[in-house]
């Protein structure tokens, strides 16, 4: 069974979310109001996935909300939201989100990017050992760890989502589209795409990822 949370003060929204999500049989442990209400439900509660809008009571926000439970969590995260801004494209970076969705919601859009969200969880969890020689010295397990010769980097979930998207077809160019879709579950993400890559290259290096205006992204790999 997957269980799924909603982080929703609009009672109506979320009974509104409730039933899409329960007419494909999943379960919805609880409706929270709040973060405070949301992390004790999870005290309590296994979960599979957690929609959250970014606007919600107390004193952190669904944004702050989805980068703490990052921290301890790699169920699947998707953002609820009535608009989208930079600031909204930088938490969902810092919470490596695993899409998003723009009210009013649609049944169908729900469902699709819930399941390609709670799909690319599992591939992350059931990921081999291979490694991946990158250029520069850089190697990417399947585990999620990326080192630098022997010094490990720290990279977020995207970050390593992102680079195992690349690395599948290596020095070939993806579009923009096709990465944001693989990556959220939509393909107009290209604001989170390009912060995302922005910082990928501040941790590691500014020649480990090729962009192209026209084709758009692709990565350099070694000992193909």
């Amino acid at each position: 069974m997957i269980n799924v949370l909603i982080v929703e003060d609009e009672r109506i929204a979320a009974e509104y979310l409730r039933r899409i999500i329960e007419q494909v049989g999943y379960s919805v442990v609880g409706i929270a109001k709040s973060s405070d209400e949301a992390f004790a439900l999870l005290k309590h509660n296994a979960v599979d996935a957690v929609l959250t809008d970014i606007m919600i009571q107390g004193g952190q926000s669904g944004a702050e909300f989805a980068v703490a439970l990052r921290q301890i969590s790699q169920c699947a995260i998707i953002f609820t939201t009535a608009y989208a801004d930079e600031e909204m494209v930088e938490y969902a970076v810092l919470a490596s989100v695993d899409g998003y969705l723009i009210k009013p919601l649609v049944p169908k859009e729900v469902l699709v990017t819930l399941k390609l969200a709670l799909k690319r969880r599992r591939f992350m969890r059931t990921g081999n050992d291979e490694i991946i020689t990158l250029q520069g010295g850089y190697k990417l397990h399947r585990n999620g760890s990326l080192f630098k010769e022997v010094t490990r980097i720290n990279i977020t979930s995207k970050m390593r989502e992102l680079l195992e998207y690349l690395a599948k077809n290596p020095n070939h160019y993806h579009s923009t589209q096709a990465i944001s879709s693989a990556l959220w579950g939509r393909p107009d993400c290209v604001g989170a795409l390009r912060t995302l890559i922005y910082r990928l290259r501040q941790t590691t290096s500014e020649k480990l990822i090729d962009a192209s205006v026209s084709e758009g992204y692709r990565l350099h790999k070694e000992n193909i």
